[in-house]
Parts: C-alpha cells; sequence; structure tokens
C-alpha cells in the first residue's frame, strides 16, 4: 500500500514536472512568435504550436487554449484584419434611406464571422444610455469563480429592458440600427423581437476581465430553435491599457475604439460552433471599460 501512494506520489510529481516545463515552453515560444507572425491571429496560434512541442509531452487542448489567451492578452499588438468592406445601414431598414449611414467594417474571420464596424455609435448615444441604465453604479457586481478555483469574471452588469431604450428615439434607433449590422454581417435570419435585454458590463478595477466562454452552446451539434446565435458588443469606453478581447481557437486579438460594435456569429450552416465562438475579455491593466451587448436567436422555421 505504501509503494502504491509513493508510486502515486512520483507519477504526480512527474507529471507537474512535465506540465511545467510544457508551460514554460509555451511562453517562451509565444514571446518567438509574436515577432514572427504577430501578436496574435491564426499564423501566431499555429507558430506557438509547432515551437511549443515539447519532447514526449502534448498540452491538452483546453490548457493550451487557456495558456495562449492569457500569452495574447499580454503581449502587445492585435490581429489584422482579413479584409476591409464599407456596410450601409439604417433604423427605418433601408439602405437606399436619407438616413442610412455608411461604415467601415473590418472583417477578422469568415467563419463564423468576426467582424468590427469603425464608429458605430457616437458619445452621445453611449452617454444617453448609460444614464437610462441609471450609471455605472447602479450596477451589480459579476463575480464568478471557475470550477479549478480563481475568478472566471469579475466585472459589474446590469439589464436594460428593450421598452425603456425604446422610450428614447436615439436608443431605439440604435438598438435596431445594432440588429440590421447583425444580420448583414453574419447572414443569419435572426429574430428582430429577440426578449433578452441589452446588457451593460463595466470592467472599472485593473485586473477586472471575462474568462473564456461562450454565449451560446460550444458544442458542435444542430442547431435549435429559439437559441442564441450571434452577439454585438458596443464599446463605450475603453481602457487606456489591457481589455482586448480574444476568440481562444484563432487565438484572435481584438482592440476596438470607443463606440465601434464587435458583430460574431456561433452557428455553421445548421450546426452550433464548437471552440469557435469561445471568446473572452482581457484583464483591464489601466483606465476603466464598459461595454453594452445584445444577444440574437434565430427565426424560427
Amino acid at each position: 500500500m505504501r509503494s502504491l501512494s509513493f508510486l502515486a506520489r512520483l507519477l504526480a510529481a512527474a507529471a507537474a514536472n512535465d506540465l511545467t516545463r510544457g508551460l514554460a515552453a509555451l511562453g517562451s515560444a509565444a514571446e518567438n512568435c509574436a515577432t514572427r507572425a504577430g501578436a496574435a491571429g491564426l499564423d501566431f496560434a499555429r507558430c506557438v504550436q509547432d515551437a511549443a512541442s515539447y519532447p514526449n509531452f502534448l498540452l491538452p487542448r483546453p490548457l493550451f487554449d487557456e495558456a495562449l489567451r492569457n500569452a495574447s492578452c499580454r503581449l502587445p499588438g492585435a490581429s489584422r484584419a482579413l479584409r476591409r468592406h464599407t456596410l450601409d445601414i439604417s433604423a427605418g431598414g433601408s439602405d437606399c434611406s436619407e438616413q442610412a449611414r455608411r461604415l467601415d467594417v473590418e472583417v477578422f474571420r469568415e467563419h463564423p464571422p468576426v467582424a468590427l464596424i469603425k464608429g458605430f455609435a457616437p458619445n452621445a448615444t453611449c452617454a444617453r444610455l448609460l444614464l437610462v441604465a441609471g450609471g455605472l453604479d447602479s450596477l451589480s457586481p459579476a463575480v464568478a469563480r471557475g470550477v479549478a478555483g480563481g475568478f472566471y469574471r469579475r466585472s459589474s452588469s446590469k439589464n436594460v429592458a428593450n421598452h425603456e431604450l425604446d422610450a428614447h428615439p436615439a436608443l431605439q434607433s440604435l438598438r435596431a440600427e445594432m440588429f440590421l449590422a447583425a444580420k448583414q454581417l453574419t447572414g443569419y435570419s435572426l429574430n428582430s423581437t429577440s426578449p433578452e435585454p441589452l446588457n451593460i458590463a463595466a470592467y472599472r478595477n485593473p485586473g477586472d476581465e471575462y474568462r473564456p466562454h461562450c454565449d451560446g452552446r460550444c458544442s458542435g451539434d444542430r442547431h435549435r430553435p429559439g437559441e442564441r446565435v450571434a452577439t454585438s458588443i458596443l464599446y463605450c469606453q475603453v481602457p487606456t491599457e489591457g481589455g482586448h478581447t480574444t476568440f481562444t481557437h484563432d487565438a484572435l486579438k481584438i482592440a476596438p475604439s470607443e463606440g465601434d460594435l464587435l458583430v460574431f456569429g456561433y452557428l455553421i450552416g445548421q450546426t452550433m460552433a464548437r471552440g469557435e465562438a469561445e471568446h473572452s475579455a482581457c484583464p483591464v491593466l489601466a483606465g476603466g471599460k464598459w461595454i453594452a451587448t445584445q444577444w440574437y436567436a434565430e427565426e424560427n422555421g
């Protein structure tokens, strides 16, 4: 019995030693690859995965993804867009309307889509939104711990009901334009009457973050009618350092400016995405950040 216990401890120590070496190799690879493949993106992820190979040791994929995300958050720089185009959009729903706006779009991934609309909302609209929400001090702490210990999410948040937004013409237009942007950029048949409220989230303290997670199911199985398939995030305040948005699977690192709108989907055909939909908010290092998030479901039938 004693010899079995000793053997178990010996194997555990060996595994821990290999794990430490594997993580060290990953960190070193990330530093080296940042200068060759850019600070983030699919080329960066592949470079790190190849360079971090440790003899007779394969870092488990979830652990690799987590370590890669943390390395991406720490390193300077951000992903480069695959392509750019313009998007015509109006709250009236007609691109021919006099109210239509032409906005610049940066596409970071095609399938499932990840795109950033530059200058989507002015500061005045964000200020009105925050006023209707009751200000940052009205937000409640959103703190959650992961199953392995440590914080999974550190921020504060509050939901704002659709009828509260629709009572203000500027915010009603904002909500309508966010929906149209998400529908056009994803190509999904989104439900315009989704009951989910707009969520306001703030990251006000150094270290506040939201670790890798999915807004819908990261299951890879068939889509179920009525479930979430897309997200849009309006960045009303961005920190002076840190706080980027990452997509774990492809090591994408997005650095929005204030007023930008990020749109991403997690449906591929009729199948829910797997790890491609996993994303995170990097730790805020300096300054504050607050965002408005809207989730979308696909129309039934």
